[in-house]
């Protein structure tokens, strides 16, 4: 760890670890707004990390499959209306 000198204080020089540049979709901006503002332990953890960008890309995965299984279950089961028509 390195220091820098601050008038009588020597003061860390902190830095977070390298993060996945992971493109942020609608879920997991929502998951990050989530945790900012109610889970904030956890959202610290995962940033001081380094696992903020993963968990957010996984979170984001997970949901958009989730819809796509419920409109495929929706459309067999003629609960979305026919674009055709």
């Amino acid at each position: 760890m390195t220091y820098s000198q601050s008038g009588d204080y020597l003061i860390p020089n902190l830095e977070l670890p390298q993060q996945e540049n992971a493109t942020l979709g609608k879920y997991s901006m929502l998951r990050h707004t989530y945790l900012k503002t109610h889970k904030r332990s956890l959202y610290a953890k995962l940033l001081l990390s380094g696992k903020l960008q993963v968990h957010l890309a996984e979170v984001d995965l997970q949901a958009r499959e989730i819809v796509q299984q419920i409109m495929c279950q929706a459309s067999r089961e003629r609960i979305l209306p026919n674009k055709a028509s």
